[in-house]
């Protein structure tokens, strides 16, 4: 395993008060995948060349996995909603 250098991601606002979230990488983003604690997916979307995503989520009180990729990149971040 190799670990991940200059990847800069960022998952926010992160504790989220609304539905809104946003994604960026300054190398592209070109998945995301979001799943719940119960293992499920609940939004996924391929990209290309995209920077910064904005990401419209029910309003749930509940913490997320967001799985992203770039290149062969992968990140895992949890996201909570309050």
């Amino acid at each position: 395993i190799t670990p991940v250098k200059n990847n800069k991601w960022s998952v926010f606002p992160n504790p989220a008060t609304a539905q809104k979230i946003f994604v960026s990488n300054e190398n592209g983003i070109d998945a995301i995948e979001i799943w719940n604690m119960l293992g499920e997916k609940v939004f996924a979307i391929s990209l290309t060349g995209t920077t910064k995503y904005e990401i419209n989520l029910p309003s749930t009180k509940s913490n997320y996995l967001v799985r992203l990729t770039s290149g062969k990149n992968i990140v895992v971040k949890k996201i909570t909603f309050e």
